[in-house]
């Protein structure tokens, strides 16, 4: 971005030679005449109703004394902005660029320096502000703490209209150049296709999902798609013609699980999955309930972790007594309140249950990403009513939730965790996050603090324009200390 200045900060130039509380002569400008020079100096021509009406007068608060010397009042004015330009709606200034900051001590709950940014649209008709030359505000950006400038957790959105329209955009995030094999899944059963979502992981490619019928031209066509040259069918409800129809296109098929119910048929799966990589872990939930409606969650922990799902505490009873027999402990989860309930049937195992569905995804990612899964700095975040929910377990990185276009459920985990976080993945659709609601991740996510924004309407604080050397993208004091 090119360097600028604005006409305030050209005309309090004289008065900004050292940083601001640098020396003994700048701490004593809290005395309420140096600070006001200040203030209106930097912001002659910014949003004040000085520089937006002409009015000779400036309006000046210093902690809880207000001296007002302007006739009309500023209802839309919050803690240490003195204007009406509108709050941006994200953090992301998509449709502009970015300008500068001023900052202001005493809006932030904890003390830090608040900062409010511009962001900046070409021959917008408002305030020129900080922005660069030709372009002016849009709207603003205010954050406690770090640099609103600067998201340094990618947030990528996910469709997620309907379950075919996720794995889509899934597959093309994990596997952009295809893949040599293939797993179909079956689509007349969730708890099916969760089971088959670990081999996907064993086999290093995508899960299709397929309907209960003869190979289709549209499945035909994914998976040529794909490049692959082999073909896993973890789906004991699709017909054996499927098998010998894609022989004949000339791929290597294999069929694990041939049970028509679904304890047995997970089962079998598992003992594909143990033979093939002797996994030392297993992920148990049951056919009801908040563990059954858990399967997601679960199935993404146990493709992250390359581990068999089982539905059923018989199941993973008998995983567990074929693992003893042949020398290995196994540590299974029981996910949800009602295969938690049975733990103690279960040899090893360990219960992850929560209130709701929410609260049992935020206590299986933890699991995953403090002793489980190698990738931690990966998540996503999902409505708990969303279709795609399965979908996401491809990515095979723990599954966050929150309740329907709010935080909510998610909240306490994201604070506790986001300073690891490098990626999130959102999905859209039904129950997406409200744009409120992304406002506030995004602050979470990228340490903003705006949950500590404190201040009333009609409360300006006195203001310090951003000095010379923070004003480049990336650059911001975090505290009202300037560096010596």
């Amino acid at each position: 971005m090119r360097e600028h200045r604005s006409e305030a900060e050209e005309r309090s130039s004289s008065k900004q030679s050292e940083p601001t509380g640098s020396g003994p002569e700048d701490r004593a400008s809290d005395a309420l005449a140096e600070r006001a020079g200040r203030w209106t100096a930097a912001r002659f021509t910014r949003r004040s109703l000085f520089g937006r009406f002409g009015r000779a007068a400036v309006m000046l608060a210093g902690g809880p004394a207000i001296a007002t010397l302007l006739a009309d009042p500023a209802s839309a004015r919050v803690c240490g902005q003195s204007g009406v330009s509108p709050k941006c709606s994200t953090y992301d200034c998509a449709d502009g660029q970015w300008g500068y900051c001023w900052y202001s001590v005493g809006c932030c709950a904890d003390g830090a320096l608040k900062k409010i940014c511009d962001c900046c649209v070409a021959g917008y008709p408002n305030v020129h502000g900080y922005c660069p030359p030709g372009a002016n505000v849009k709207c603003i950006v205010e954050s406690c703490g770090n640099d609103p400038r600067v998201q340094s957790v990618a947030v990528t959105r996910l469709p997620g209209g309907d379950p075919t329209a996720t794995a889509t955009a899934v597959r093309a995030v994990r596997f952009p150049r295809g893949s040599g094999v293939v797993v179909l899944a079956d689509a007349g059963s969730n708890l099916a296709t969760a089971v088959a979502m670990p081999v996907g992981a064993v086999v290093a490619g995508p899960v299709l999902v397929v309907a209960r019928n003869d190979l289709g031209p549209d499945t035909a066509a994914v998976i040529e798609a794909t490049g692959a040259t082999a073909v896993k069918i973890v789906d004991a409800w699709l017909p054996a013609t499927v098998d010998d129809d894609l022989r004949a296109r000339g791929y290597d098929v294999e069929r694990i699980g041939a049970a028509g119910d679904i304890e047995t048929f997970s089962l079998e799966v598992a003992r594909w999955i143990r033979g093939a990589i002797g996994s030392d872990r297993a992920v148990c939930i049951t056919a009801e309930g908040q563990s059954s409606a858990a399967a997601p969650v679960a199935a993404a922990f146990a493709a992250g972790r390359g581990c068999p799902l089982l539905v059923g505490v018989e199941a993973a009873t008998a995983t567990h007594d074929d693992a003893a027999a042949n020398g290995l402990a196994v540590v299974t989860y029981m996910i949800g309140p009602e295969a938690a309930a049975r733990a103690g049937e279960v040899p090893g195992s360990r219960s992850v249950s929560g209130p709701s569905l929410p609260a049992i995804a935020a206590a299986l990612a933890t699991v995953a990403r403090t002793t489980e899964q190698a990738r931690t700095d990966v998540i996503a975040l999902a409505s708990r009513a969303a279709p795609g929910l399965l979908a996401l377990a491809e990515l095979r990185v723990p599954l966050v939730l929150h309740e329907p276009t709010a935080v909510d459920g998610a909240r306490e985990w994201l604070f506790a965790d986001h300073r690891s976080l490098r990626t999130v993945y959102v999905l859209d659709g039904p129950g997406a996050l409200s744009t409120p609601a992304y406002y506030e991740l995004q602050s979470i996510l990228n340490g903003y603090e705006a949950h500590r924004l404190i201040g009333v309407a009609g409360q300006g604080l006195p203001v310090v324009p951003q000095p010379r050397a923070e004003q480049p993208v990336g650059l911001a004091r975090v505290g009202p200390t300037p560096p010596r």
